[in-house]
């Protein structure tokens, strides 16, 4: 039993340890602006409303999805070469990004960047930032954008474990745009969330360690019986 305690254990931290770094928000908004831009001419037009990538989007539709990112992600030299920016590159850093919007969801397991501002002009920032082409001929670009003109969300330069304090005073900004690589015609969309929330470890994280519990249960189950089963027949 004692064997099976330690076992326990030790796969219980590192499976806690393997995901400490990790964590995700979910968030959720509507738009507030929209543009085209023509590929041949280079003129942006503001609209409404837009079909230019296969799907109808309006100016004020509303988004909901969620970004996961690694807390210990390895810094870029970009801090080194301008120091003068107060940012720090996290290349990889973003680990999942998702987003929703009129019947159109761009999702990426490709990592993406992050950038942490600290006191940038008396500015803090948090963005998360993913791109990849969806098509041969379709490129995405989305990003999450928190800014706090306070300067009070972020000490230092690393990837905040906990975004209550940019929650708290921030602009929570979102951007997507869609490029064609053929003809160069462009759609941007901008908004602005209304909700930032953490997202607690999957369900498969508790799960595991209930079969762990559940095998350590099943081990120390017969020992068990059979100490109290002798001590019932001696009492009778």
């Amino acid at each position: 039993m004692i064997r099976t305690i330690t076992w326990t254990l030790l796969l219980l931290g590192l499976c806690s340890s393997a995901h400490a770094a990790l964590v995700t928000y979910s968030f959720s908004g509507a738009g507030s602006s929209m543009f085209e831009h023509d590929g041949a001419s280079g003129i942006n037009t503001t609209v409404s409303n837009s079909s230019m990538f296969g799907f109808q989007l309006n100016d004020d539709d509303s988004f909901f999805g969620s970004f996961t990112y690694d807390t210990s992600a390895i810094e870029s030299g970009y801090r080194d070469t301008n120091p003068d920016d107060h940012a720090a590159v996290f290349l990889s850093g973003l680990v999942e990004f998702e987003v929703s919007l009129a019947g159109y969801t761009y999702s990426s397991a490709s990592p993406g960047s992050l950038v942490v501002w600290d006191n940038h002009g008396g500015t803090d920032a948090f963005s998360a930032l993913s791109d990849e082409f969806v098509t041969p001929n379709t490129f995405v670009s989305s990003g999450f954008y928190l800014f706090d003109y306070t300067n009070q969300s972020q000490d230092g330069f690393s990837p905040p474990s906990n975004l209550a304090t940019f929650n708290s005073f921030a602009t929570k900004y979102f951007t997507i745009a869609f490029l064609d690589t053929d003809t160069g015609n462009q759609l941007h969309f901008d908004g602005y969330a209304t909700s930032l929330s953490p997202v607690p470890l999957p369900a498969s994280i508790w799960l595991f360690g209930s079969a762990c519990l559940g095998l350590f249960l099943k081990e120390g189950r017969a020992p068990y019986r059979r100490i109290f089963g002798n001590l019932g027949k001696a009492t009778r």
